[in-house]
């Protein structure tokens, strides 16, 4: 099996969980810090695939580092996005209290 097969996937779940501590330590009163997670998440997927490449280049086979430093940002906004798929899945809908066609 190529080890290619891992590198966007092991990248997506870090930044994911690295994203779940700086909002643990951000805390719910800080919306402001908050809206940047999607820069901080594809610069440390960047940050995470620039390091993969460099400590393990026979491991990636990827040809050179600034494809390295892509697949590492879309691995870093891919994890933001699985994050948001989950919690607008399991988001409970708001009840509005005018009914449709109500001005």
């Amino acid at each position: 099996m190529d080890i290619n097969y891992l590198f966007m996937p092991l990248i997506s779940v870090l930044v994911f969980y690295l994203m779940e501590v700086y909002k643990a330590f951000l805390g719910d009163d800080k919306p402001k810090w908050k809206s940047l997670i999607p820069i901080l998440s594809a610069i440390s997927g960047g940050l995470l695939g620039l390091g993969w490449y460099f400590l393990a280049p026979d491991l990636t086979l990827l040809p050179n580092f600034g494809i390295a430093v892509v697949m590492g940002i879309i691995s870093g906004l891919g994890a933001t996005g699985g994050d948001q798929l989950f919690k607008q899945f399991y988001k409970k809908p708001q009840l509005d209290s005018k009914p449709d066609g109500a001005v």
